[in-house]
């Protein structure tokens, strides 16, 4: 438990997800005030599992931070909301961008193995693709159990 809090984002503690992430990106054009930053939320539950809601955040952070560190994005995209999958809920995570993509041969460095690991941890799955229109598309999936989602808000 001491772990999680330490990795847990302390926004989570005081904001609703969307907000959290909402947060995190302004924080992110503070630092980067020449890029456009994007954040469309469908229906999400305030708060999932501790485990969840800080996943979600921390992918959505290194996802942001390599579309602009390696991908040179100048707009990113990041799209969350809670869906129905082939085997119940999910909260899908999609971040793109305009930048250069990845390249042909992918060397999956700490970051993207880290979201991957944590992902895999909460029985989701994720990839980084080329987008259709260029740049990068990361992707994430995990489910939610019943008593966590929409269903129960």
């Amino acid at each position: 438990m001491a772990l999680l809090r330490r990795i847990r984002p302390a926004a989570l503690d005081h904001l609703a997800l969307k907000e959290a992430l909402l947060s995190l990106l302004a924080d992110v054009r503070q630092h980067h005030p020449s890029r456009t930053l994007l954040l469309e939320a469908g229906p999400l539950a305030d708060h999932y599992c501790a485990a969840r809601d800080a996943t979600l955040y921390r992918c959505t952070q290194e996802a942001v931070t390599n579309a602009l560190k390696h991908g040179d994005a100048r707009t990113v995209r990041v799209e969350i909301a809670e869906v129905a999958g082939a085997e119940g809920r999910a909260v899908r995570l999609v971040v793109t961008d305009d930048g250069r993509g990845p390249p042909a041969r992918p060397v999956e460095g700490l970051g993207l193995a880290g979201m991957r690991e944590r992902v895999r941890a909460l029985g989701g799955s994720c990839r980084l693709q080329a987008g259709a229109g260029g740049g990068a598309c990361f992707i994430a999936e995990i489910p939610v159990p019943r008593r966590e989602g929409l269903e129960n808000a």
